[in-house]
């Protein structure tokens, strides 16, 4: 005895495809910041009948979720390496040594910033993996 071949189903068909989906989640790995409207926008023919409102759902259905950027000092591998050079040069300086250094503090200060930045990351991926 065969099982019965599927039944239609009821409702709208979906206006996105599997191709969509794919288009869709590439362009999140790529870059994280982007926003649904511009992954709309640079898709046009995928995506050029779909609104905004559903490459949101399609987001959300690939289980990548919004955030707000974790801070995290961004140290480049040439800092590494000169934090290390720097550590070996210096590790054998007694306390006296050190009470010759003259330190001073720097900072910078942004005049402007970005409220509204959010990043879009997977389901139990590592918000602080580089």
């Amino acid at each position: 005895m065969q099982t019965p071949a599927p039944k239609k189903r009821s409702g709208r068909p979906r206006k996105t495809s599997s191709r969509s989906l794919t288009i869709i989640k590439c362009a999140l790995e790529k870059s994280p910041h982007v926003t649904a409207r511009i992954v709309k926008e640079q898709n046009p023919g995928v995506l050029g009948e779909v609104s905004v409102r559903t490459v949101s759902r399609r987001v959300n259905e690939l289980c990548y979720t919004s955030h707000k950027p974790v801070r995290k000092p961004l140290v480049t591998r040439r800092q590494r390496e000169k934090r290390i050079h720097f550590a070996k040069k210096y590790q054998t300086w007694s306390e006296e040594d050190w009470l010759n250094v003259l330190w001073s503090d720097e900072a910078t200060f942004n005049v402007t910033c970005n409220r509204g930045s959010h990043v879009y990351r997977r389901q139990g991926s590592d918000p602080l993996d580089p």
